[in-house]
């Protein structure tokens, strides 16, 4: 359930977007999208998620938004707190299948663990991205074709996405409650992606 911020903050992104989507959406389509979170690190850690609301770009036919709301416990020991947050997640159908790659910002336990274990691609013609985001992947090469100039400079350009491609599906999300700013930056983001 949504807070009266929450729902305000959602109005607020529809009506100043609402000429970028269409109206229609594909129940068939989001089923798949939640079936596939379900096996993501997308959503690693929470206990269940709902979807709110999706917008599908009117110029990319391969892109969707969602709006999902997403349930986690803290334990503290004594007592355990649920709380909810409203994320953004951006869904894309690329044109070539890519393997699994994982993209999130990198923290120095990642980078530590680097030292012992390399897990991490870095690409030395763009150390930013590189010291900025952990890009991990099952496959090598096709992380390599996935990482063009134009994609690692787009992602690095992001704050703090998280980024996760199953093959030929892009899934990403900002790791925080929604916002009209974050809803725009995705929209841009998804629609720059094959540029």
């Amino acid at each position: 359930m949504l807070t009266i911020d929450e729902s305000n903050e959602l109005q607020k992104i529809i009506d100043l977007y609402r000429s970028d989507f269409d109206n229609g959406c594909d129940d068939k389509l989001h089923e798949e999208y939640c079936e596939l979170l379900n096996g993501t690190k997308l959503i690693q850690g929470y206990e269940s998620f709902e979807m709110i609301k999706s917008f599908r770009l009117k110029t990319d036919s391969s892109s969707e938004v969602l709006i999902l709301n997403l349930l986690y416990s803290i334990n503290t020991g004594k007592q355990i707190y649920e709380h909810t947050e409203t994320q953004i997640f951006g869904f894309k159908k690329l044109k070539k299948n890519y393997g699994h790659l994982l993209i999130s910002p990198e923290s120095i336990e990642d980078k530590i663990r680097d030292w012992f274990e390399k897990s991490d691609i870095d690409f030395k013609d763009f150390p930013k991205f590189s010291s900025k985001y952990l890009f991990q992947a099952d496959d090598k090469n096709k992380a390599e074709s996935f990482a063009t100039a134009g994609r690692l400079n787009l992602i690095e350009q992001q704050t703090n996405i998280i980024i996760e491609v199953k093959n030929d599906l892009l899934v990403a999300k900002y790791p925080r409650n929604m916002n009209s700013d974050d809803f725009y930056s995705m929209t841009s983001f998804l629609k720059k992606l094959d540029k």
